[in-house]
């Protein structure tokens, strides 16, 4: 069961560790898991504070950089109707990137251009 478990409740588990008080006597007193103690201990040893930071960087990273999206973006102020293949062919010929056309497709959602007429 999963429950929140304040920053300062972890604070004042360290801090009794440090203290010498025993394993079983802290978590006795502060209701939560051997794992959350050592899970606890651990990031603020590493980033200085009891909870773990939050990447903000999910998922697999995008096959398309920057420079090969403002590519995309260009090909398509050029031609609205261009067909995803020909994205793709442009796309390896110019910049020697090669995806497969659902790619195309989604950086184009993504940045919200249609290919409807």
């Amino acid at each position: 069961m999963y429950r929140k478990i304040s920053s300062d409740l972890k604070m004042a588990a360290i801090r009794m560790h440090r203290m010498h008080f025993s394993e079983a006597m802290i978590l006795d007193i502060c209701r939560f898991s051997r794992a959350t103690l050592y899970r606890s201990r651990s990031c603020l040893s590493r980033a200085g504070t009891v909870n773990p930071i939050i990447s903000h960087v999910r998922g697999r990273p995008r096959l398309l950089k920057g420079t090969d999206v403002a590519f995309l973006r260009g090909v398509y102020e050029q031609n609205p109707s261009t067909y995803l293949d020909e994205y793709r062919d442009r796309l390896f010929n110019q910049r020697g990137r090669y995806v497969h056309i659902s790619t195309i497709g989604r950086t184009l959602e993504r940045m919200r251009l249609t290919r409807k007429r």
